[in-house]
């Protein structure tokens, strides 16, 4: 996200209306699809259920490493030496790891109780406070509105198109 995007939003209503929108169109998505086929994969992808299961981590981590100061090797459930040596594509290999045994409907339970959890935090937090550098972000400097928007509306939509594509695939 350029500094030009949260630049656009102007307030902390405009920021929930726009992850509530893009939460919804998500969800809107996964209205009526077979759940066989949203925990299957095409050989060397994710299924949509480890989309989710990927979205649903992603943002339990914004919620208690970025905006309640969690360590993240704790929230990461790693090492603090592996949280240095591991890029963000080993850190999704990881997550996806840990999520192979769960079932869908474990993963939309979590995804659902994490994002309600997370729109509860934001709705507390000033939005003068988002607009100030993150804290907790010391590999790339940003505001933490930016953390915020990478982490739920632009995080939602870069993964439903992954998701719309794997449904695409014959069945």
């Amino acid at each position: 996200m350029t500094d030009e995007n949260t630049d656009s939003v102007t307030g902390k209503a405009e920021l929930l209306r726009s992850i509530r929108r893009d939460w919804d169109v998500l969800l809107a998505f996964l209205d009526s699809k077979d759940e066989a086929r949203l925990a299957r994969a095409q050989p060397g992808q994710w299924s949509v259920k480890d989309n989710l299961a990927h979205l649903a981590f992603w943002e339990k981590f914004l919620l208690l490493h970025h905006l309640q100061q969690v360590p993240a090797h704790l929230v990461l459930e790693i090492d603090p030496a592996d949280l240095h040596r591991l890029g963000e594509d080993q850190l999704n290999q990881l997550i996806w790891q840990r999520s192979q045994p769960r079932s869908l409907a474990d993963v939309l339970r979590e995804l659902h109780e994490t994002h309600a959890r997370l729109v509860a935090k934001l709705e507390t937090i000033d939005f003068e406070s988002l607009r100030e550098p993150d804290q907790i972000e010391t590999l790339i400097p940003r505001p933490l509105l930016e953390s915020v928007v990478c982490n739920t509306c632009e995080h939602y939509q870069e993964h439903l198109k992954t998701m719309q594509r794997e449904w695409s695939w014959p069945a």
